[in-house]
């Protein structure tokens, strides 16, 4: 399942045209794109390329969705506040033990993170 429950994984992709030959494939689906009025050429990749290949489901796989609704029924509103604090108490516990042995990523003016914490280690390949 993808992160959340959404993402590229459940559904389609919008992008600008110059950046169509980099969204993901299939091998079996049409690789054309409109573009935006005024621009040139037609959106369409001469050649397919089949590098981007990701799953098989050329749009998404919306098919999931029903164990991202599921859990959001189960959890309720007050089951989904309380794993949401956790999360962020959680993300928040990791980051203030590490921040001195690595930079935390993307923290806030206060030094908190959201419900992730994204620690720098590029520094372990230096």
């Amino acid at each position: 399942i993808p992160h959340g429950g959404g993402g590229p994984g459940v559904g389609p992709v919008a992008a600008k045209a110059h950046l169509a030959q980099f969204l993901p494939g299939h091998p079996m689906a049409q690789r054309e794109w409109p573009l935006p009025e005024g621009s040139t050429g037609t959106g369409a990749l001469e050649e397919p390329d089949h590098r981007n290949i990701v799953s098989a489901a050329p749009y998404g796989s919306p098919s999931i969705l029903p164990i991202s609704w599921a859990y959001v029924r189960m959890m309720g509103a007050d089951g989904l506040k309380q794993a949401t604090g956790a999360a962020v108490l959680a993300a928040n516990y990791v980051a203030v033990r590490l921040r001195d042995h690595y930079p935390v990523l993307y923290s806030g003016d206060n030094g908190l993170v959201a419900h992730e914490c994204i620690l720098d280690l590029r520094p372990l390949t230096e």
